[in-house]
């Protein structure tokens, strides 16, 4: 890990020399195949993860063994921080959906940079506000919404998050089937 790209990295953008020294000591790389599981629901909060290159997905299986997607993270993206801030287990499960590079940062010293550093701690904030501000998005459109609209609003958010212009036309560059779809 170098500092170049840990300012690569969303969270880490705004650190001084010193405070990127400090994580680059803490943070490890870890590489998952496709279909390798990063953890499961029920499991213990003990890492953080940043995704460096690729896509992670967040599921949660029911007990009729259909899944949900409830979202798919890719490069720059964190993940697992809810059961590390709570100490709860993990509320779903994480799978990577192709080969992925992933930093791992475990608990301890991602509560310590949490603690020593304001502007860390006031990025992760923003960015789970706009996480519950989705979801309640979500929860508006499956409740209030037909098929058309849940399918379109699906459109927009693959768009925004994937979507690469092209040609005067947006490209969704990923590989969902069917079901994830639908799901």
């Amino acid at each position: 890990m170098t500092k170049e790209l840990l300012k690569k990295i969303f969270l880490f953008k705004e650190l001084e020399e010193k405070e990127m020294d400090e994580i680059i000591e803490k943070i490890h790389l870890k590489k998952y195949k496709k279909s390798e599981i990063l953890f499961w629901k029920g499991d213990l909060g003990d890492a953080l993860y940043i995704i460096k290159k690729g896509k992670i997905k967040i599921t949660e299986l029911f007990e009729n063994g259909r899944e949900k997607i409830l979202t798919i993270f890719t490069d720059g993206d964190f993940l697992g921080e809810m059961a590390i801030i709570d100490g709860e287990k993990r509320s779903a499960s994480a799978e990577a959906i192709e080969e992925s590079e992933v930093y791992v940062l475990y608990k301890k010293d991602f509560l310590e940079i949490l603690q020593s550093n304001f502007v860390i701690t006031m990025e992760i904030l923003q960015i789970l506000s706009k996480r519950v501000r989705y979801l309640n998005k979500e929860i508006r459109i499956l409740t209030f919404g037909d098929v058309y609209e849940r399918f379109m609003e699906l459109l927009i958010d693959l768009s925004n998050k994937y979507g690469k212009k092209e040609n005067n036309r947006i490209v969704i560059n990923i590989n969902l089937t069917h079901m994830e779809l639908a799901n």
